[in-house]
């Protein structure tokens, strides 16, 4: 195996802060942007169209543990290519949707793909591409979580004032599949091997893959379960996934219904731009 210079695996680090800024915004923070706009079209209630992002988000819970085992696999990239093409669809068919059950129907094929093309795929080719600077290439592949909020928020919001919720919804789903495929297809490789190359195991002083796996503390997941550390882990993740949740999905709405939606929109890129450096 050979080693390439530049490392080959921060390429993978830029695509996944590009596909994450762009795939995750728009199941997440900008979802409560298009709230009024296409309650007040449809006739659905606030609560009814809430559901459906409810269903994204429970179906994505349910398939994780199936989406990493697949992805494993040496069927990654295919599967990759062909969830990044159904999610990308997805997003441009809800502005054909005119049923609320379409828009059910539609949140859960979104879902489905989003759970194989989001944070799960990127967390699996970062720790198969990086032994040292794991934690630095993750932090920095996560980032494009927050940087879509802040670039898209604004933009989302003047799409939905000068062309209205549908046309939004097919630009942004054909906008996904033009910058996304590529980046599944061309940029994104599971292990190292798949380019005769090897993971980035030492640094410049000679600093050893032993030497730092002698820093690594390994548990099975039955093991983490008895761990308070562990415990500990999941009672945060569930309120600061309350808190984040609350904040991006109540207030950002809130404030475009007492300021119009541009308004709204600046809030979520504040919002997410303070997420950036955490």
């Amino acid at each position: 195996m050979r080693k390439a210079n530049p490392f080959y695996g921060w390429m993978i680090v830029l695509g996944a802060i590009v596909f994450l800024a762009l795939s995750a915004p728009i199941s997440v923070s900008l979802t409560s942007l298009f709230a009024t706009a296409v309650t007040e079209d449809t006739g659905i209630s606030l609560s009814q169209f809430t559901l459906s992002n409810t269903l994204l988000q429970g179906v994505g819970i349910l398939l994780a543990p199936l989406a990493s085992r697949l992805l494993s696999t040496k069927y990654f990239k295919k599967i990759h290519i062909a969830m990044t093409a159904l999610y990308g669809t997805a997003i441009a068919m809800l502005g054909f949707a005119n049923h609320l059950y379409v828009f059910y129907l539609i949140s859960l094929v979104k879902g489905i793909a989003f759970v194989f093309i989001g944070i799960i795929p990127v967390a699996m080719m970062i720790s198969n591409w990086f032994e040292w600077k794991r934690g630095k290439a993750m932090s920095l592949a996560m980032t494009g979580l927050s940087m879509g909020g802040v670039i898209f928020g604004p933009l989302v919001s003047k799409w939905l004032l000068e062309y209205g919720w549908r046309q939004t919804y097919i630009i942004y789903g054909v906008m996904l599949l033009a910058i996304g495929l590529p980046i599944s297809l061309f940029i994104y490789q599971r292990v190292p091997e798949d380019k005769g190359l090897t993971k980035l195991i030492s640094n410049q002083s000679g600093e050893t893959q032993t030497k730092i796996q002698n820093r690594q503390i390994y548990l099975s997941g039955q093991e983490s379960l008895g761990k308070p550390f562990f415990l500990m882990l999941l009672i945060g993740m569930l309120f600061a996934g309350l808190v984040n949740g609350g904040g991006l999905g109540q207030f950002p709405r809130a404030f475009s219904l007492a300021h119009g939606a541009v308004f709204g929109g600046l809030l979520i890129s504040i919002y997410s731009l303070v997420g950036i450096f955490g």
